[in-house]
């Protein structure tokens, strides 16, 4: 099976994310939470997002959960063009299916996704599943790349959750995300960086590059071979760690058009308490630059995204800087 191959060419990856690789696409479906809706690319319903949280068949992406069928990550020098991955030689693979479930997010994400992204969305209770933070921006056209640069941050005091730090793009319709990321946790020991599109049907990684705090790093998605309308771009998303001059690389060509940008996203699972957060209080991504429809760069106007107000969380924004800070006890 195609999987079989994938898992072989791709080296080390988090122990989450091998094992969703492992079942591979034409494995059998499995138990999936009673209360998962029919399968489609995005769903906000809270009982299936909760039973999916604690789920072995479930994965934690830097975009909601996932089936474990349907995360996989690409050999080195791969690419996806569509639904096919073609190896580093030209050898096209036969497409991945469908995923069978749809991409879990919470309720408050679906609505920064929607045309109220603009404004905040605030969720009182100590909620750490999903996005808790963000700056966001819904451009009048499509946008062909974004860039930041940010210093990894201290480890959190106490172990245990996962945490997802970066910048990234979506369509209109929050269907699907190009994304550079940074990870604690979710199956390694310490901070990693990882390549990521994300998608309501398969989702596809680079591979994992290690990092550690205080090493900077630039993540880079740029676009290339846009039609008229956005659609058909060609991405290509860099994950560097400029330190030890590692990438984690993915190419993926996509069907939608990319019309809203993060300039940063702090998102989180499993966080029982703020010294489940990175002890130094803070990350700030630097030197955003957003690119637009002709591939200039352009002065984005991000709002607030806010899901959580604990931890004393708070963000300062302009159009080239995102920081986030909160407390740690």
């Amino acid at each position: 099976m195609i999987a079989a191959l994938l898992l072989i060419a791709a080296g080390t990856a988090g122990s989450a994310q091998a094992a969703a690789n492992n079942a591979g696409p034409d494995a059998a479906a499995g138990t999936a939470p009673q209360s998962t809706p029919a399968a489609g690319p995005v769903s906000s319903d809270p009982a299936a997002y909760a039973a999916a949280l604690h789920s072995p068949d479930w994965v934690k992406t830097p975009d909601g959960l996932m089936y474990k069928t349907c995360v996989h990550t690409l050999p080195a020098g791969a690419s996806m063009h569509g639904d096919s991955v073609v190896l580093a030689n030209g050898v096209k693979q036969a497409p991945f299916k469908p995923c069978p479930h749809p991409r879990l997010v919470t309720a408050a994400q679906a609505a920064a996704q929607s045309a109220a992204a603009k404004r905040a969305v605030a969720k009182p209770a100590f909620s750490t599943n999903g996005w808790l933070q963000a700056s966001w921006w819904n451009a009048p056209n499509y946008l062909t790349g974004i860039t930041s640069t940010y210093t990894v941050p201290s480890p959190p005091t106490t172990d245990g959750a996962t945490n997802f730090f970066f910048s990234s793009l979506e369509p209109s319709a929050g269907d699907s995300i190009v994304q550079p990321v940074l990870t604690w946790g979710n199956g390694e020991s310490d901070y990693y960086l990882t390549s990521w599109y994300v998608t309501g049907s398969n989702s596809e990684t680079g591979q994992n590059v290690a990092t550690a705090p205080g090493d900077t790093v630039t993540a880079s998605v740029r676009a290339s071979g846009c039609a008229s309308d956005g659609t058909g771009c060609t991405w290509q998303i860099i994950t560097q760690d400029n330190q030890s001059g590692q990438q984690s690389t993915l190419s993926v060509t996509t069907d939608e058009s990319y019309t809203s940008a993060q300039g940063g996203t702090f998102e989180s699972y499993g966080a029982n308490g703020c010294d489940y957060f990175p002890s130094n209080g803070g990350i700030n991504f630097s030197d955003i630059a957003v690119y637009d429809n002709n591939n200039a760069q352009t002065s984005p106007s991000f709002s607030d995204f806010v899901a959580d107000q604990e931890c004393n969380m708070s963000l300062n924004i302009d159009a080239t800087s995102t920081t986030f800070n909160w407390s740690t006890s």
